[in-house]
């Protein structure tokens, strides 16, 4: 009887030490496979059981966001088929630039200088409707059949005055990104009769040529730099707002765009006026004046050029206004620039090529 109570407890020993052997085994075998995944020789299947080393074993619950009905395998952020936005950063100011003169009002897709002229002369309340009528008739311009709205000349004999401030502080905005016209500055006079030796001075009279007057150019120059140095203050105000709307398509872009511009308008036009007034006590200097560019600089620091690539800005040789910066700065807009489709793609791409790079790593095969 002894006997069977000894074996009896040697079975017992036996059988509760293999448990313990079991127990320890599979803790090494845990531990092994929390801190050394790639060592077991069944972790490439890991991922697809719902294991990932980085965020463990996660399984989607009634309770949990985007829970569609069914267990699912949640795992690392970079495999969540959760297509994430890919924005681009873009430079603002030409973006800026380009909905500002999508403002104006065009016929045939040119603005006419002398009718966005008179739209300005009754934005600013300095002529009337029938004073401006009178002037167009020069040129052949009768306003009195132009509807209210819908035509590309309503500003002139519409209601609305703040579509016409709109309409002409675009129009000035956008006048500095032009080559300067030659009868803004000069003016037509007689050649000397000096000049033309061997012909009497009566054939001479009858010869013209063109000549910069002086108090014209100051003009003009000052008007040039007061509208340039309101760009870049109210282009500047326009960036830093919609720098905090990041996502936006490039029409997005430009919608936003000129809704502030216009809210801002009037203000726009109050800023020329008297970034005008003082530039009256400054001199300017032309440098240069061609078919291809137009330079000049004034005695308080500023140097202003227009050429083949826009306009450029420059005050005490920092830049102020263009190749991409307003008051010196550089601004961006985060566009949603690729197609939402194209971006999943470019994505589940990039995740194949990730996924076949640890298989081939983790069984020693050369990418």
């Amino acid at each position: 009887m002894s006997s069977f109570k000894t074996l009896g407890f040697f079975f017992l020993s036996l059988s509760l030490l293999f448990s313990s052997l079991l127990v320890l085994l599979s803790l090494l075998l845990f531990a092994g496979l929390l801190l050394f995944p790639s060592l077991l020789p069944f972790s490439r299947f890991l991922p697809f059981a719902g294991f990932s080393p980085a965020s463990g074993f996660s399984l989607a619950t009634k309770y949990d966001e985007g829970f569609s009905g069914n267990v699912s395998y949640r795992g690392d952020l970079n495999d969540s088929p959760k297509t994430d936005p890919l924005w681009i950063p873009l430079p603002a100011l030409p973006l800026i630039q380009q909905a500002v003169t999508e403002l104006v009002p065009t016929v045939q897709g040119q603005y006419q200088e002398h009718v966005m002229s008179q739209v300005c002369a009754l934005a600013r309340g300095e002529r009337t409707q029938e004073q401006v009528a009178q002037t167009l008739r020069s040129y052949d311009i009768d306003i009195s059949n132009i509807p209210p709205q819908g035509h590309p000349l309503s500003l002139l004999v519409s209601t609305d005055q703040s579509s016409r401030v709109i309409g002409c502080a675009a129009y000035i905005a956008s006048s500095v990104m032009a080559i300067p016209k030659s009868d803004e500055f000069m003016v037509s006079t007689d050649k000397p009769a000096d000049a033309l030796p061997g012909k009497k001075n009566e054939a001479a009279s009858k010869e013209k040529t063109l000549s910069i007057d002086p108090k014209k150019l100051a003009q003009y120059l000052q008007t040039q730099l007061a509208v340039a140095k309101a760009n870049a203050d109210i282009f500047a105000i326009i960036a830093v707002e919609l720098e905090k709307k990041p996502g936006l398509t490039v029409n997005e872009y430009s919608v936003q765009i000129k809704k502030v511009f216009s809210e801002v308008a009037s203000a726009y036009l109050q800023r020329v006026k008297a970034l005008y007034a003082v530039g009256a006590g400054v001199n300017y200097k032309l440098i240069t004046y061609s078919d291809e560019g137009f330079k000049f600089i004034s005695n308080d620091g500023y140097l202003f050029e227009y050429g083949y690539d826009s306009l450029s800005l420059y005050f005490n040789r920092i830049p102020w206004y263009g190749s991409g910066k307003i008051l010196g700065k550089e601004y961006f807009f985060s566009v949603s620039y690729i197609e939402p489709n194209l971006v999943k793609r470019i994505r589940e791409e990039k995740r194949e090529e990730k996924s076949e790079g640890v298989l081939n790593q983790e069984s020693g095969v050369a990418p």
